[in-house]
C-alpha cells in the first residue's frame, strides 16, 4: 500500500479538525467551477474577469510576462483569451486566485514564500516542457498547472499547521518528504485533502497525492510521473546555475523509471533537459516577479 494513503494515525487525528483548511475564496471558487465545466466558454471567462478589475489586471500582467512571449503585448482580456486560449487563461486565473488565497498569511518561521513559489513555478514550467516533448496528448497548459499545484499541501501546512511544519524540519532525515513520513503527515496528504475540499478535478488530487511515489499511481499515471520527474529536475543544482552534466549517469530517479520507459525518455534525453535548466530557470525567475 502506498505510504501516501490517508491511513496514518497522525493524519486520522487531524481529519476531524478540517476547519483549519480554508474554503476557496470567491474568485478561486468560480474558477474551479469553470475548470470542472468542460463546456465553459470565452463569454463566461470574460464575465468573471470583468466583474473583478483586480483579478483582470493581474491576469494581464501574467499574460505579458516573458514566459508567453507575445509580440506587441496584450492590453485587454478579450485579446488575452483569443491569443492564449481559454484553457491557458483559466490556468492564469487559477494561479492568480491561488496567490490571493494565501497572500499576507502568516507562515511557519522556517517557510520561505519566495523559495516555495520559485520551486512551484520551475516545476510547472518543466512539467509543461516534458509534456511538449514526450506526451503531446496531454495539454501543456494542464501539465503547467499540475506542476504549479503539486506542493500546495506544503504551503497549507506552513500557514495552517506551522508547529507540524517546523516539527518535520527537526527530523534527522535526508529529505523533507521522508521527515514528514516520520512525523506521520505529509504535504502530499494535506494537499490531497485540500484538493478534494476545494472540488479540484480528480487529476489534480491524484497528482498531488502521489507525486513523490509515482510508481504507485494507478490513475493519471503519466501526469503523476511527469510532475515527479519535473520536480526532480527542479531540485537539481543545475537549475540554479550549478555545474552542467557532461557525461551520462543514472540520473532518472528510480521512482520515475516506469513513466520514462512508457514515454521513451532516455538518460540522454534527461541529460539534455538538465542542460536546458538554467534557461528555463531564468524564465521562472521572471514569472516569479509576477508573484512576489
Amino acid at each position: 500500500m502506498p505510504t501516501n494513503e490517508l491511513n496514518t494515525q497522525a493524519l486520522r487525528d487531524l481529519i476531524p479538525q478540517l476547519e483549519w483548511l480554508p474554503s476557496p475564496n470567491p474568485n478561486l471558487c468560480r474558477i474551479l467551477s469553470l475548470m470542472r465545466n468542460t463546456d465553459s466558454d470565452i463569454r463566461q471567462i470574460e464575465e468573471l474577469l470583468q466583474a473583478d478589475p483586480g483579478l483582470s489586471s493581474q491576469v494581464l500582467r501574467f499574460a505579458n510576462s516573458s514566459f508567453y512571449g507575445v509580440r506587441g503585448g496584450i492590453h485587454d482580456i478579450k485579446k488575452a483569451i483569443l491569443v492564449l486560449g481559454t484553457r491557458e487563461i483559466q490556468n492564469i486565473c487559477l494561479t492568480v486566485a491561488l496567490l490571493q488565497q494565501f497572500r499576507n498569511k502568516k507562515t511557519a518561521p522556517s517557510f520561505s514564500n519566495k523559495s516555495f513559489w520559485h520551486h512551484s513555478i520551475l516545476t510547472a514550467m518543466l512539467s509543461a516542457e516534458l509534456a511538449r516533448r514526450y506526451a503531446p496528448t496531454i495539454p501543456r497548459e494542464e501539465m503547467y498547472i499540475l506542476g504549479l499545484l503539486h506542493d500546495i499541501g506544503r504551503l497549507a501546512m506552513a500557514v495552517y499547521l506551522p508547529d507540524l511544519f517546523e516539527k518535520t524540519l527537526s527530523k534527522p532525515h535526508a529529505g523533507i518528504y521522508e521527515a514528514e513520513k516520520a512525523v506521520g503527515v505529509t504535504h502530499c496528504q494535506v494537499g490531497h485533502i485540500l484538493a478534494k475540499k476545494w472540488g479540484m478535478p480528480e487529476v489534480f488530487a491524484a497528482v498531488i497525492l502521489l507525486h513523490h511515489e509515482p510508481q504507485n499511481a494507478t490513475t493519471h499515471i503519466l501526469e503523476t510521473g511527469l510532475v515527479a520527474m519535473a520536480e526532480h529536475l527542479s531540485n537539481s543544482d543545475t537549475a540554479t546555475n550549478g555545474p552542467r552534466p557532461t557525461q551520462l549517469s543514472a540520473v532518472i530517479p528510480s521512482s520515475c523509471k516506469d513513466v520514462a520507459a512508457l514515454l521513451h525518455i532516455s538518460e540522454e534525453n534527461y541529460i539534455e533537459l538538465l542542460n536546458t535548466l538554467p534557461d528555463i530557470n531564468e524564465k521562472a525567475q521572471d514569472m516569479l516577479k509576477q508573484f512576489i
